[in-house]
């Protein structure tokens, strides 16, 4: 009776338990269908709805379930969490983590648990607890996500994957239309991709849905291949955090030009792709600390005293700016910190020597840790160690030094983040050796999501590969609109003028921005270069082969050589247009030598800004500011009673064309983006300016505004040759009498000093016109001497002497000569036509060697020499080399006379006619002067001045100042006077052009007939020789 109870009630308890699985079935059935709509699917998710959840974790997986739930009820319990966590549990008998159901409370609205859910998540995270050291040597933090459907994510990562590819290839972010629940992306209302509608024909299956490549293509106007190639390279996910990724790699010796290079490999690598923040070691530089940028990347470089290669840092520009910036012996240091939020972090990079001994190590890591933050920090380090793993998940060293780098990492509280540690890095270059680890990354204050080793060591050809590793939270990406620099005329600037008119009754300023931001676009006048299709298609080639082979070497150094042969090219290309007067092709060549991060010097120091500020007011913020502000007021009331008292006359239009005239071309705007460009085009307008063309500068008036500089050095040279026992120093005071001269220094003292200046005395030089007999003079306290007789002082770049004045000339001008044609050497030597090079030389050569040329005294000697100068760089641009068995000698007279004829055929003037023409332009504007010049020109009495000026009075009589005053008169004496001081083009000692070839031997046959008399207008000389 008891055994069939006992079988009744066994029978009614798998009843009960059927009874409870058919109604959960029931009930599942009931939420499927309760969101069904359409046929053609559901916006619902298709598996039975999960209730919502928390899951912690970080702890090991082979922790017992019973002490997972413990640790986790404590910390919650300590974190204060506002979640009811007695229903959390661990799923299995061994876990590392636990479930925390989130069910809803009574009288509990949805926001509320929201707000309560997001508070938890922040506290834990805020928390940064840290649950002991990982396999790999990394700490392990705590750690806290939401439960979503694993449907769900499915179809958010197709929607995602999506919206990533069309906007890498320019979709606009206004025409998209995402919904993640469903996997849903629309563009122009043009359905691209679902996870719950049936497959078109055209579409093809992507993850739990499909997508339509052939409508991407479409409404973007791109070539399927193209939007193939985007599909595959979109990484998928929906807008998950951002990540970090920081590598460490020796590069086995770059240069950081080479480093810069080495960046457009990145783009469509699978790991480099990823990575914002490189650590390099092994770089090639010299010692100190650099800077360099280009292609949106910054490079931090140097090395110590007594190293042979040096260390890098290599960071996107997105991630902020850079200070603090320092090199150790054998590592460099530099903090990123972003621009828009206080995130900051430390990068080192290292490199312990191979040949170093486990003292030097132990002082090296000393020296390292001594900067190690207390918070965030990321180290790359090449410590020709190799470590492995523990069971237990510690790293473990095999050498005494090794022991010294894990005792150093534990004192820094540094962890391994996930690496792949038991990958070698190290592949010699001799195959007999065995490849090992020796490169690592280390992290302090992050948790990395994953990482591993990156064979691209062929990149670099370098022997290392890279380490990697990625690390979420990263500072979103910073691009900052360039508000900065020179703009351009558009190709269609007129016809945008003529559909916008001004605009009556509108903000003038405003509405001037506008117009001059239309008709220009971003940029200067250079080209850029751009890799041809057949390099970017062999790049991608390359990057599917198998990493680390042979054939993959092979690939990057065929790109690598393929990449320097098209630069070459270009720049060979525009060189060649450059010679041609393509000024264009010039400016690039120019913008390709400038020098680089420069400005990073500065802004290295973070308080940049504060620290310039002081240093400029140093310099000028001497006087008081209460006397500052008197003298303001005093000047302001002035102002006032003047308007009060005449009649204000504004600027007419004449005056405004007149400035327009100097304004360059290629200039960087301002705040508000208007370039000078798009102001003359707008002057020049009917509409907008009047309708009246720019004038050019009278060319009567030769010192315009800005030369008035070769106006102060002729007045100098005449003190310097007409004041003999005359006192100077280079405040330009001079005196007959040493007395006089004293008392003038002392008076300017005293004025000096009201405005908190004074004269210093190691920067004052004094030159006395005689050998002997200077003596010193009272400066500030102090005695200055006398310069010794022939020194030279420099005034406006131009050499001042008593002794040899002509010699001091000659020798500057063939300095700045030789400067200027050596840094223009490859345009003025390329292989191009002669003519246009020679005009090229006028306009890049001549005005740096020939400057202040107008107040050169008129000597023969120095006329010669600037000719000699002229007729030699021109006989370098012909690459007139010797002949075999021909002297110097021989070969100067031949190339001289070849380069003399070649410079008569261009039309280009000689260096003299051109100086002589502007001596007598200046020295006619200096005598229309109404202050100044004319006074300092009529200084000494009519015979002395008779003396000094026969070259002046010997063209335009004594009367010759009245005569200035007729411009038209003084223009038609130019002629006159360059005829009669000009130097002869030569000796005259052979009389035509045939006589200038090298005699070729012995011949019974007469020479040419002369097909051209060079002759100067108006002379009866025949071709002379070199001067």
């Amino acid at each position: 009776m008891k055994c069939e109870q006992e079988k009744q009630a066994t029978y009614i308890k798998e009843f009960q338990g059927g009874q409870t699985e058919l109604e959960n079935r029931l009930a599942l059935l009931e939420n499927k269908l309760k969101g069904s709509s359409l046929p053609g699917g559901s916006t619902a998710d298709t598996e039975a709805p999960k209730k919502p959840a928390l899951i912690i974790g970080g702890w090991p997986d082979e922790q017992a379930s019973t002490v997972t739930l413990q640790k986790a009820k404590d910390i919650l319990r300590q974190l204060e969490v506002p979640l009811d966590y007695s229903e959390m549990f661990v799923p299995g008998l061994k876990r590392g983590y636990a479930i925390i159901p989130i069910p809803q409370k009574w009288g509990e609205t949805e926001d509320q648990r929201r707000e309560a859910v997001q508070v938890t998540l922040q506290k834990v995270r805020n928390a940064n607890v840290m649950l002991g050291v990982g396999p790999t040597g990394a700490h392990k933090k705590l750690w806290m996500s939401l439960s979503q459907s694993p449907e769900r994510c499915k179809k958010s990562r197709l929607a995602g994957k999506v919206k990533r590819a069309m906007l890498e290839m320019g979709a606009q972010i206004s025409q998209l239309e995402v919904e993640f629940s469903t996997g849903t992306v629309w563009y122009n209302s043009q359905r691209l991709s679902s996870a719950v509608m049936e497959l078109p024909q055209q579409a093809e299956r992507a993850g739990v849905g499909w997508v339509r490549l052939d409508l991407m293509a479409k409404t973007l106007g791109k070539a399927p291949h193209e939007v193939q190639e985007a599909w595959r390279a979109a990484p998928q996910g929906g807008s998950p955090p951002p990540l970090l990724g920081i590598v460490s790699w020796n590069l086995g010796g770059l240069t950081g030009d080479k480093i810069l290079e080495l960046t457009q490999n990145f783009a469509g690598d699978v790991v480099l792709s990823r990575i914002h923040v490189f650590l390099l070691q092994e770089v090639i530089t010299e010692v100190g600390l650099f800077f360099d940028s280009r292609y949106k990347w910054i490079l931090i470089f140097g090395k110590s005293e007594g190293a042979w290669r040096g260390e890098g840092i290599l960071f996107h520009s997105s991630l902020g700016m850079h200070h603090h910036s320092k090199v150790h012996k054998h590592a460099i240091s530099t903090t990123i910190r972003h621009p828009h939020s206080a995130s900051k972090a430390k990068f080192i990079s290292a490199h312990l020597r191979h040949h170093a001994t486990a003292e030097q190590a132990t002082a090296l890591v000393s020296e390292w840790g001594a900067h190690m933050p207390k918070h965030k920090a990321w180290i790359g380090l090449d410590a020709n160690e190799t470590f492995t793993v523990t069971p237990g998940g510690a790293p473990k060293a095999h050498t005494s030094r090794g022991e010294e780098l894990l005792h150093a990492f534990a004192l820094w509280k540094v962890g391994l983040p996930p690496q792949s540690i038991a990958t070698p890095t190290f592949h010699p270059y001799n195959t007999a050796m065995q490849s090992r680890r020796l490169d690592y990354l280390l992290q302090k204050g992050y948790r990395a999501e994953e990482g591993g080793v990156h064979s691209c060591r062929h990149q670099a050809a370098s022997d290392h590969d890279a380490v990697w590793t990625v690390v979420a939270g990263a500072p979103a990406a910073t691009h900052t609109k360039v508000s900065w620099g020179p703009r351009r005329l558009a190709g269609d600037y007129q016809q945008t003028l003529d559909h916008r008119p001004p605009q009556p009754c509108s903000d003038p300023l405003h509405e001037l921005q506008q117009v001059a931001l239309a008709v220009t676009v971003p940029g200067g006048g250079a080209d850029r270069f751009h890799e041809s299709h057949q390099l970017r298609a062999q790049r991608r080639a390359a990057q599917r082969l198998a990493p680390g082979g042979a054939s993959a070497r092979a690939a990057w150094k065929s790109i690598s050589r393929a990449r320097k042969q098209e630069q070459r090219a270009w720049q060979h290309h525009n060189i060649q247009r450059a010679s041609q007067m393509d000024w264009r092709a010039k400016r690039t060549l120019d913008q390709a030598s400038t020098r680089a991060g420069w400005e990073h010097h500065l802004l290295d120091d973070i308080h940049w800004q504060s620290h310039l500020r002081q240093h400029f007011q140093n310099i000028f913020h001497k006087v008081p500011q209460q006397s500052t502000a008197a003298r303001l007021q005093t000047l302001r009331h002035a102002l006032t009673v003047a308007c009060k008292q005449h009649k204000w006359k504004p600027f007419d239009e004449a005056e405004l064309l007149e400035a327009t005239a100097a304004w360059h071309k290629g200039k960087s705007t301002g705040p508000d983006g208007i370039s000078l460009e798009a102001l003359k085009v707008l002057l020049q307008d009917p509409a907008w300016g009047g309708g009246h063309q720019l004038q050019e500068g009278d060319t009567y008036q030769w010192a315009r505004r800005g030369r008035q500089g070769t106006e102060l050095l002729v007045v100098l040279r005449r003190v310097m040759r007409m004041a003999r026992g005359a006192f100077m120093d280079d405040t330009y005071l001079w005196s007959h009498n040493k007395d006089h001269l004293q008392r003038v220094l002392a008076e300017l003292e005293v004025r000096l000093a009201k405005d908190g200046l004074a004269i210093h005395p190691g920067k004052t030089a004094i030159l006395f016109s005689e050998e002997t007999g200077g003596g010193s003079f009272r400066i500030g306290g102090e005695t200055v001497d006398c310069q010794r007789w022939g020194t030279e002082i420099t005034a406006l770049g131009s050499p001042l002497t008593f002794a040899e004045p002509v010699a001091a000339i000659t020798s500057a001008m063939n300095h700045r000569a030789r400067k200027a044609f050596s840094k223009h050497s490859k345009l003025l030597r390329a292989r191009t036509p002669i003519k246009a090079r020679i005009k090229m030389h006028t306009t890049l050569v001549r005005n740096a060697a020939l400057w202040a040329s107008q107040s050169w005294p008129i000597v023969e000697t120095l006329h010669k020499a600037v000719n000699s100068t002229q007729l030699r760089h021109i006989r370098t641009m012909l690459g007139d080399s010797r002949q075999p068995a021909e002297t110097w000698v021989e070969w100067n007279a031949r190339s001289m006379r070849r380069a003399r004829v070649i410079l008569y055929q261009s039309g280009e003037p000689r260096w003299s006619t051109f100086l002589l023409g502007q001596t007598w332009w200046l020295y006619g504007h200096m005598a229309r002067s109404t202050q100044g010049g004319a006074e300092m020109l009529q200084w000494k009495n009519l015979k002395w001045w008779k003396q000094q000026q026969q070259q002046i009075v010997a063209v335009g009589g004594l009367d010759w100042m009245s005569i200035a005053h007729d411009r038209q008169a003084w223009q038609e004496l130019t002629h006159t006077f360059i005829h009669q001081f000009d130097v002869p083009w030569a000796t005259g000692k052979q009389g035509s052009i045939g006589n200038i070839a090298p005699n070729r031997g012995k011949s019974k046959r007469s020479a040419p007939p002369v097909k051209r008399q060079l002759r100067y207008r108006g002379g009866q000389q025949a071709l002379p020789a070199a001067p």
